[in-house]
């Protein structure tokens, strides 16, 4: 267990963040952070009380501490300005919610008036596109988008508890109150894939050569972009000539800053391939520079990073497959990587894949989300995708080092 004196304090409002610091000579400073007229200021203090105090005189100089009367704005105005340690980009999309959303809503509300039946009204609203967006058109927002409006609302209202300008229980964290109960399960938003087998064979006949060991993982295998990225030689475990494993274990995230764990603890899982995709990773490796066991399988080649990104994907790979003159007569229209893993889901339960079974595949945590996420796809009379490769039953997963 940690000493207490090395533990993070996030910033509350206006007082700033603690972070511990090591010197090069061993010792150990306490940084203070803040955003003061929009710049971000900090402070170093050889003691962790002292930088404490100093947090509580950042706090009492900038918060309002009247209960009374204080609004939604002014709430938001106080805890923006402590988000120190927040990138440039995360406080402008925080600013621009607020502007376009929050702000004209609750903005000139006091705390005390907000309740749990307005902010699901809010949630509503928003979910069915009854309000008039920019420019006045109208405009349905997403569950992911609305939660990251909820989790402001409910951040605001810790921080106002936290200095006494609201007494009252987080209406922002009533029981029962979240976006996916809001919407339920019928309004979760469907996935976009390749639905049809023209589509999937127009499309996988459009991938040039060079493209088709990378294209073919995510869309015969089902990988989100990220475990695409991550996957080195070690984890492409060859059984015989026409089946293998690969074994998901880590995943390429921030922009292909570094590389974490699977998105979810399912995500860690073995999935088996076989027959032109277990082709096209031995002829990819044939071709391959580094062929070590650490290696990666897709290489950033060239690419700003370590690791082969979203965007490198999105725009170097498949934007040149989508404009090609096969996809544009077929109608495909813009495909994304993500679009790759959900033309893998209509493949499998078109195949007559059980759900159990699928969840397992797509790393999921459980099979009633994946019914959820992808029931529209099963069919009365399911046909399979011909020409193109199913997850086979394979023999049992192989012990990994």
């Amino acid at each position: 267990m940690e000493p207490k004196d090395q533990t993070t304090t996030r910033g509350i409002y206006g007082m700033g963040s603690l972070k511990p610091r090591t010197r090069a000579d061993g010792s150990t400073v306490y940084r203070v952070q803040w955003w003061d007229d929009g710049k971000r200021r900090s402070k170093q203090f050889r003691h962790r009380d002292d930088a404490l105090a100093f947090q509580g005189q950042r706090l009492t100089a900038s918060a309002p501490r009247s209960p009374r009367g204080v609004t939604f704005g002014q709430a938001f105005e106080s805890w923006f300005r402590g988000l120190a340690k927040a990138g440039d980009s995360t406080r402008d999309g925080y600013a621009a919610i607020y502007r376009h959303h929050l702000g004209s809503h609750f903005g000139d509300m006091r705390l005390d008036a907000i309740t749990a039946d307005e902010i699901n009204r809010y949630l509503r609203a928003r979910l069915d596109g009854e309000y008039v967006a920019i420019k006045g058109n109208r405009k349905r927002l997403s569950q992911r988008t609305l939660r990251e409006h909820l989790w402001i609302m409910r951040s605001v209202y810790d921080m106002a508890i936290y200095v006494g300008e609201h007494t009252a229980p987080n209406p922002a964290r009533a029981p029962r109150l979240s976006v996916s109960a809001v919407a339920g399960v019928k309004d979760m938003r469907k996935p976009r894939a390749l639905d049809s087998t023209k589509k999937i064979k127009t499309f996988w006949g459009a991938v040039p050569s060079e493209h088709r060991a990378i294209i073919g993982t995510m869309l015969h295998a089902g990988l989100r972009w990220g475990e695409t990225s991550a996957l080195i030689w070690d984890d492409f475990h060859k059984i015989d000539a026409d089946s293998s494993w690969l074994h998901i274990r880590r995943a390429v995230k921030h922009r292909g800053a570094n590389v974490g764990e699977p998105k979810t603890l399912a995500g860690a899982r073995n999935i088996p391939v076989a027959g032109e995709l277990v082709q096209l990773l031995i002829e990819h490796k044939q071709k391959a520079r580094d062929k070590s066991g650490d290696a990666l399988i897709f290489p950033p080649d060239g690419s700003r990073g370590k690791y082969l990104r979203n965007y490198d994907i999105a725009r170097t790979i498949m934007r040149p497959i989508c404009l090609s003159p096969a996809c544009v007569d077929a109608g495909i229209g813009h495909i994304t990587p993500h679009m790759l893993r959900h033309t893998f889901a209509f493949i499998q339960i078109n195949a007559g894949c059980p759900p159990s079974r699928l969840c397992r595949l797509m790393g999921h945590h459980s099979p009633s989300f994946t019914l959820a996420r992808y029931g529209h796809f099963m069919a009365d009379d399911p046909t399979p995708v011909a020409g193109l490769p199913t997850a086979p039953l394979a023999p049992p997963a192989p012990t990994w080092r």
